[in-house]
């Protein structure tokens, strides 16, 4: 038997509005087709029930092979499909441990060089207007639902990782709609929130996140198409001064062979987490890198940070080589 993590307690609001998926227990795409996946209304109650819905009906297919697989192709291959007991698989708590937000359009400032959204207009919130207000209703409604009736757990968080939350329209009903669950903003910190500021002050749980991606103002330009290191690096310094704890600032290194791999953005980055004060850095592959790349100049990285004391998190397919 098989059963996954996000299948029995995530929530995500997760596509590119005009294709099929809204609403998903899924955190990745598949090389078989898009995940489990349900249509947002913007009545909340019917979409969590629908939801709960579909996660049972999901879950009924896990003994089935994959051509009989209705809903749950994707999972098949997937790699946070694991195998558990009949029992375990079975088991769907009532209560969600996290909700993440990733749909588009929604806007952002950024032009990554290994983001495909912002090649492809996904930071425009004026094409389809009408129906993108409806369904980001649709997801304020369906938050308030889940906490105002206690079915998110206390040790859970909402995520927030559509474009740049700081400036996007609905980021004050969304963080209203969030209650007191701890929050997990991703920011390009391009500009400094005082309402993300607040939530980090009034909970440690709560954490800002940026990939940073770099150590120098020219390698940052380069990465992310905009000339604003030392005022990135100033929203930083503003926001841990509203944290509780140093680990409320998550700092993110996708790495780039042959682009950020210079010993002068190394040196760079450790300079800034100690002006931080922040003893870890995340890091993660560039999804568009071929497997065997992925490695390439990692052991320069690894043995920078390991002289600075510095506890490296890797995440992704990167994980298998750190």
């Amino acid at each position: 038997m098989k059963t996954c993590y996000q299948l029995k307690s995530s929530l995500g609001f997760v596509g590119i509005f005009g294709h099929e998926m809204d609403v998903s227990p899924c955190c990745t795409w598949s090389p078989h087709g898009l995940a489990p996946h349900i249509k947002i209304s913007e009545n909340g109650e019917t979409n969590y029930l629908n939801w709960v819905t579909l996660r049972k009906k999901v879950t009924d297919e896990r003994t089935l092979p994959f051509e009989e697989r209705h809903l749950s192709k994707a999972c098949f291959n997937c790699h946070n499909y694991f195998e558990c007991s009949d029992e375990e698989a079975v088991h769907l708590p009532k209560q969600i441990h996290n909700i993440f937000i990733s749909m588009y359009p929604s806007p952002c400032q950024a032009r990554c060089i290994y983001c495909p959204l912002c090649r492809d207009g996904s930071f425009d919130m004026s094409k389809n207007r009408e129906q993108t207000q409806k369904t980001f209703q649709g997801i304020v409604n369906t938050i308030k639902y889940i906490v105002d009736r206690g079915l998110i757990y206390e040790d859970g968080h909402i995520a927030f990782t559509s474009g740049e939350i700081s400036i996007h329209p609905f980021r004050d009903q969304l963080v209203k709609a969030s209650g007191n669950i701890p929050k997990r903003f991703s920011s390009n910190v391009f500009n400094f929130s005082q309402e993300i500021a607040d939530c980090l002050s009034v909970d440690s749980r709560t954490t800002i996140n940026l990939s940073i991606d770099c150590g120098t103002s020219k390698t940052w330009h380069k990465i992310k198409g905009r000339d604003n290191f030392n005022e990135i690096i100033a929203n930083l310094k503003l926001y841990k001064y509203h944290c509780i704890d140093s680990n409320q600032i998550e700092l993110k290194y996708i790495w780039l062979p042959g682009i950020n791999d210079s010993s002068e953005d190394l040196e760079g980055i450790v300079y800034i987490l100690g002006q931080l004060d922040i003893a870890k850095i995340i890091i993660s592959d560039n999804f568009e890198l071929p497997p065997e790349e992925i490695h390439v100049g990692l052991d320069m990285f690894k043995d920078t940070m390991t002289q600075h004391g510095i506890e490296i998190v890797p995440i992704n397919r990167i994980s298998a080589f750190i």
